[in-house]
């Protein structure tokens, strides 16, 4: 046997010996209940814990929670953590609710920009093509658009039926 062959041979069996070693060190010294530290209460993993699994603001739109109720809850959330003032819990509304209309203007934003940006990108690529590839880009570029409203339209058949289960 060759040193080259020893050798592999070698690693192959510490790397097998590291393995078990690990999973008995783990089986024997780690307690039973041990996790993760807890995660803070507005975090989206502890609602989707919450909600068996199902992840987070459209399972809760399908469920019938809308956006007023989910900052509702987490201004209670933070009433009873801060014991807050029902004047403090009032501006805590307002400040939430004005939060949310501003992410709703910047999704809004990044929309129309991520449009633009694309119909640029289309003008660009086009001026470098030739008559008979530009034909071939905006085919492909179709089925792109068709195989995305395909798959939006599948989904949105999912949440449909989530909502009459």
């Amino acid at each position: 046997m060759n040193i080259r062959t020893k050798a592999s041979l070698w690693v192959i069996f510490l790397t097998v010996f590291g393995f078990l070693l690990g999973g008995m060190v783990t089986y024997y010294f780690v307690p039973p209940g041990f996790s993760a530290p807890p995660r803070p209460p507005w975090s989206p993993r502890v609602e989707m814990m919450q909600n068996g699994g199902k992840g987070g603001n459209q399972e809760n739109k399908a469920a019938g929670e809308e956006d007023g109720e989910k900052r509702a809850r987490l201004v209670n959330m933070w009433k009873d953590r801060l014991n807050l003032t029902e004047e403090q819990v009032e501006k805590f509304h307002l400040i939430f609710e004005s939060g949310h209309q501003k992410f709703i203007s910047a999704a809004e934003a990044s929309r129309e920009r991520f449009s633009q940006i694309r119909s640029e990108t289309d003008r660009e690529i086009n001026k470098v093509l030739n008559p008979d590839q530009k034909v071939s880009y905006e085919k492909i570029i179709e089925e792109f658009r068709e195989r995305e409203n395909r798959r939006k339209d599948q989904e949105h058949r999912r949440e449909n039926n989530r909502e009459k289960d």
